[in-house]
């Protein structure tokens, strides 16, 4: 018979589960971060009831004070995880603490005790972040982590949202203490969630003992319905298999007491992997904006729209009620994507959407503005969380919870330093004023972070999104300035004059195009070229930013657009050079939405920077973008040099290039070459490599006319340069009469006008990359097909006279067709000239530069001269009429040739699509 304590514990499925353990840490996460927004929109009013003056400035003092709690307590919470092997025991003194101090803060009726009760709250609550949080790495399978992390942060998320509402609606219904009485429901309710946990390592020790737990799971466990796990075969610690941090998997800690390492000792080592440097980065960051956020809002809210604490509270819901989808959604994302992209998005859409704000609309502008402020945060905070794991896993003696110590601390210095600023800031200007320089210090703070999480967050960048947002963006941004600027100037037929100023940068793409072919023909080098290009770039947005006149505004776009087709021709080939065949139609769907994402910031940050800080404002901007793609250039390594070191015994791990075996098909004495020890590569060795490995960049034998007359022999690559000709003209069309018909029949200003834009482009962040998936999968005939049909339809959509938000949808599906079209005709392009004897990656993007840049110089003067000649309303009707009627004469051949011969069988290899593609231009030209 059993002793009592040799029986498992009373439900012990049920109890190990790790769905009470997330339920539980996600409770914890949401009370912690709830005690620390519920104050938010009920201090103010608090202050001003007991009678005390310069209230924005103690704000700040009072909501910092938990970030210095949090602060003080990192180093407590760190020496706590050193000492014990007990997730349950510190989690549930952290509770007990949380509620000392809610009911301090409850009961105080001076500034001094709020401080105190505040700061009591930030050290509680770093209990619960850090030991919640490395909990869940204990307990979560390898290929659930992200997922896992999502779920629980979507608790911080929860916290946010129902924090400042309930606080505000029951301190102004029950009075001061009902917020706090709800925190102490929900700490009870979450108290008897730990004490019915049991941890994965004890339930593991009753596996051993041979207990069954049906469905049981655990880092580096079999699933119960895989197979039986023997007593012998059951470690109540596992460590992390070699190789597990490259591939983003963490296991159950071994060691949970480990003493060799320290705080300050793991923090050294972990940043000096800049992926982690950059997640910790992120979470200070994310400290300051919402503390800047929580301490400026309510005073604005309050002073704008006249909201009380109740409405005050209410407004916090749109920042973070869409996490709650979000946050899972970016988890899952990044568990089977990886993290870059999520967080990439998410960053790109906050500096997008975060100078909206400033904008004096209606209350329900400013709402939906705040939802995708909460959008962007969300996809930021979970795909960074997982990519702090994934560089703890493989740095020396870093344990769970001393890595979420880390997180927890980098977190607090923001929520310290955010809240302090805010509050003086709002204290020494007026409320208005106050909140224009919050937000464009927390936009500004994103925008410099943004190029570090492109390029680190995930692993190192492997293409130049940058090149290409950074040269849209210098297209897009004056599109929809210039018809004020130009009125302003003193100007007339204004239409006119538009339409010639975004011409002039097709004609400079146009004229640059010979030249970007003839360098790439003398050089091998694509970093040098694409240097050049960005210095020129810098030359010509200064030039455009110092115009007074019409004249040097044509020069000015001119030397943009010849600047612009260097970054474009290089900028893909670099691309084409450095990717796996397999991986070319996702690959380019990623860069292609670089030019989804320049015109989408370009107009309404273009409009809105001009309406609030002057003509120069959209030009500093793009100049401040220039200079973090300057620096990416100087960090990238070409990857014909990285096989040069590769041959000569270096190991690269996860490298990948055209024609290179990855790591996991291949031995590692056939992945590495030895060579001789030598600290130099020789120019012979460079040579081979170059010539064995990646395309030979340059081609004598064939210049761009050749390279284009072979093409267009085929009819396959004869339609991808047109769609690029029509995709150049559409816009062309669509920006020169857009603006003025917007200005004229909805009666937007720079500003809107600038945000209507963002209806064509921002599908394209979801659509681009999606094709180029679907492409790689299934080819690009459909893709490419559907987006055609749909842009026909919705382009002749837009001559209906309906509201401003009929006219948006009709956008949105152009963009989406639009996006669904541009990366499977760019792949079919590439595919087609694969086989073109004499061909160049260079010479190829330079030929779709050119045609690209035929019809961006078309489009905008045929637009610009109807919307001139003709009333705005017929003017705008005739460009949707040429636009729709050029895009449906192109479908039927879209649909025979794009992606081989409608009826044709698709290659199941590379080589055979190739070699049919190619097959009678080939035997031509070799006749020839």
């Amino acid at each position: 018979m059993l002793s009592f304590s040799d029986r498992p514990p009373v439900f012990l499925r049920w109890r190990s589960s790790t769905t009470l353990i997330l339920l539980a840490v996600f409770i914890g996460v949401l009370v912690d971060t709830a005690a620390f927004s519920i104050a938010a929109p009920i201090i103010p009013f608090r202050l001003e009831q007991l009678g005390y003056e310069s209230v924005g400035d103690k704000v700040g003092w009072i909501i910092a004070c938990f970030g210095a709690g949090l602060i003080a307590a990192t180093p407590i919470a760190v020496y706590v995880g050193s000492k014990v092997s007990n997730r349950q025991l510190p989690l549930l003194a952290g509770l007990l603490s949380m509620a000392g101090a809610l009911i301090l803060f409850m009961e105080s009726d001076s500034f001094v005790a709020m401080l105190i009760a505040r700061l009591w709250q930030g050290m509680s609550g770093t209990i619960l972040w850090t030991f919640g949080l490395a909990l869940v790495i204990d307990s979560v399978p390898e290929h659930r982590v992200g997922a896992s992390l999502g779920t629980v942060m979507a608790g911080f998320s929860a916290g946010e949202a129902i924090g400042p509402p309930i606080g505000g609606v029951l301190y102004r219904h029950l009075g001061f203490r009902a917020p706090t009485v709800f925190l102490l429901i929900l700490l009870g309710f979450d108290l008897v969630l730990r004490l019915a946990i049991v941890e994965k390592k004890t339930a593991l020790k009753w596996i051993e003992k041979g207990v069954v737990i049906p469905g049981f799971s655990a880092p580096n466990y079999p699933a119960a319905h895989d197979e039986v796990l023997e007593p012998k075969d059951v470690s109540p610690a596992a460590t992390i298999p070699e190789g597990a941090a490259e591939k983003g998997q963490l296991a159950v800690s071994q060691d949970f007491a480990s003493t060799g390492s320290n705080l300050w000792r793991t923090t050294w080592r972990l940043v000096q992997d800049p992926r982690a440097s950059v997640a910790i980065g992120i979470a200070m960051l994310y400290g300051v904006v919402f503390g800047l956020l929580d301490t400026g809002m309510v005073l604005y809210v309050k002073d704008q729209y006249g909201l009380d604490e109740q409405g005050a509270g209410l407004i916090f819901i749109a920042v973070v009620v869409p996490s709650f989808i979000v946050s899972p959604l970016a988890g899952w994302f990044t568990d089977r994507y990886g993290s870059k992209w999520p967080a990439t998005l998410g960053v790109t859409m906050f500096v997008a959407t975060y100078p909206l704000l400033l904008i004096e609309g209606p209350l329900p502008l400013f709402v939906f503005f705040l939802v995708l402020v909460g959008v962007g945060l969300s996809c930021v905070v979970t795909p960074t969380t997982h990519d702090l794991n994934v560089a703890a896993a493989a740095t020396p003696g870093a344990e769970p919870a001393q890595v979420f110590a880390l997180f927890n601390l980098a977190f607090s210095l923001g929520s310290f330093i955010g809240p302090i600023c805010g509050g003086q800031i709002m204290h020494s200007m007026s409320t208005r004023n106050g909140f224009v320089t919050v937000t464009s210090i927390g936009t500004a703070l994103v925008a410099l972070a943004a190029p570090l999480v492109l390029v680190y967050t995930g692993g190192r960048l492997r293409c130049g999104v940058l090149r290409l947002l950074v040269d849209t963006a210098a297209y897009s941004i004056a599109a929809p300035i210039i018809p004020f600027r130009l009125e302003r100037l003193g100007y007339r037929n204004v239409g006119s004059k538009v339409g010639w100023i975004i011409a002039c940068f097709g004609a400079g793409l146009i004229v640059a195009t010979p030249i970007a072919v003839y360098i790439a023909s003398k050089t091998s080098n694509r970093q040098i070229p694409l240097l050049g290009g960005a210095v020129s770039m810098a030359g010509s947005i200064v030039l455009f930013m110092e115009c007074k006149g019409f004249a040097p505004m044509l020069v000015a776009r001119l030397w943009q657009g010849l600047s612009g087709t260097i970054l474009w021709t290089f900028g893909l080939a670099l691309v084409i050079d450095s990717v796996p065949e397999q991986h070319v139609g996702k690959s380019l769907g990623i860069v292609m939405s670089g030019l989804s994402v320049g015109e989408a910031i370009g107009p309404p940050i273009g409009g809105a920077l001009y309406r609030h800080l002057g003509w120069r404002a959209p030009f500093v901007f793009l100049l401040i973008l220039l200079v973090v793609d300057i620096v990416l250039r100087l960090l990238i390594v070409e990857k014909k040099t990285a096989l040069m070191w590769i041959k000569r015994g270096v190991t690269i791990r996860g490298f990948s290039a055209p024609d290179y075996p990855p790591p996991n098909s291949v031995s590692k004495e056939e992945a590495v070459v030895p060579l001789a020890p030598s600290s130099t590569v020789t120019s012979s060795e460079a040579t081979e490599v170059a010539a064995t490995v990646l395309p030979k960049p340059e081609a004598d034998g064939a210049n761009l006319w050749e390279t284009m007359w072979r093409l267009v022999h085929n009819p396959r690559a004869a339609v991808a340069l047109s769609m690029a000709f029509l995709y150049g003209a559409d816009f062309g069309l669509l920006e020169a009469g857009m603006v003025l018909y917007v200005k004229e029949h909805y009666g937007l200003d720079e500003q809107g006008a600038g945000l209507i834009f963002l209806a064509v482009v921002i599908p394209s962040f979801i659509i681009a990359p999606l094709a180029g998936w679907l492409t790689d999968l299934y080819g690009s005939k459909w893709p490419a097909t559907v987006g055609m049909v749909i842009v026909t339809a919705a382009y002749a959509l837009l001559i209906i006279r309906g509201p401003l938000a009929l006219f948006i949808f009709f956008l949105v599906l152009i963009g989406v067709g639009l996006a669904a079209v541009s990366t499977p005709t760019t792949h079919d392009l590439n595919v087609a000239a694969t086989a073109t004897p004499g061909a160049t990656s260079a010479q190829i993007f330079a030929a779709f530069n050119l045609a690209f840049s035929l019809g961006s110089f078309v489009g905008p003067i045929i637009g610009g001269e109807l919307m001139s000649g003709l009333s705005t309303r017929n003017g705008f009707v005739a460009i949707v009429v040429i636009g729709a009627g050029l895009v449906a004469l192109c479908t039927p051949f879209v649909l025979l040739f794009t992606g081989g011969r409608l009826g044709a069988k698709r290659p199941e290899t590379k080589e055979k699509e190739l070699a049919g593609v190619e097959e009678i231009p080939l035997r031509a030209v070799q006749e020839k």
